[in-house]
């Protein structure tokens, strides 16, 4: 787990700012990572790792990736660094596409309304990737209305990590 922020491409970047900014991680979560790698020798992004906070794949790929894919000029699909960063895995683009069809939203909104990306992480994303577009139209899955079919493919229970007493959004 060493490996996960063993390379720094930047001297001021902060793996928990990033985080914290991608609404990945809390404050709280925050503040305890970053007083327990005083005590401890552990990089920050593996306490969040041991903690479940993060999931390793989150922790690299901001890490290791994000700044440089900000830089690129070649952008690829929403989807594919949702994969990349573990937020998403590859089976769940086609149900979003699925739904999105059925929906009529944009990917990145159909994948908060489905509950498997926070609204303020599509934000982060599509400021910093896609700067050009606008920013999407805020959405409350709680107050939006999708027919009980189109959720049914969503297998929650099959997600790792997933509790489902704890709200996620």
């Amino acid at each position: 787990m060493s490996a996960l922020l063993s390379r720094s491409n930047a001297p001021n970047r902060r793996i928990g700012q990033i985080l914290l900014d991608a609404h990945l991680i809390s404050e709280a979560k925050l503040q305890v990572a970053l007083y327990e790698r005083q005590i401890f020798t552990s990089r920050l992004g593996e306490i969040l790792v041991v903690h479940g906070w993060a999931k390793p794949e989150t922790v690299e790929f901001f890490a290791e990736q994000w700044r440089f894919l900000c830089e690129q000029t070649v952008r690829y699909p929403l989807g594919q660094y949702f994969v990349a960063a573990g937020l998403i895995d590859p089976g769940q683009i086609d149900q979003i596409l699925w739904a999105q069809t059925h929906v009529g939203c944009r990917f990145g909104t159909t994948a908060v309304l489905l509950g498997l990306v926070k609204q303020g992480t599509l934000d982060f994303f599509l400021t910093h990737l896609f700067p050009h577009q606008s920013v999407s139209v805020g959405v409350d899955p709680e107050q939006t209305w999708i027919q009980p079919q189109i959720l049914d493919p969503v297998d929650l229970y099959g997600q790792e990590n997933f509790h489902p007493l704890q709200r996620y959004w």
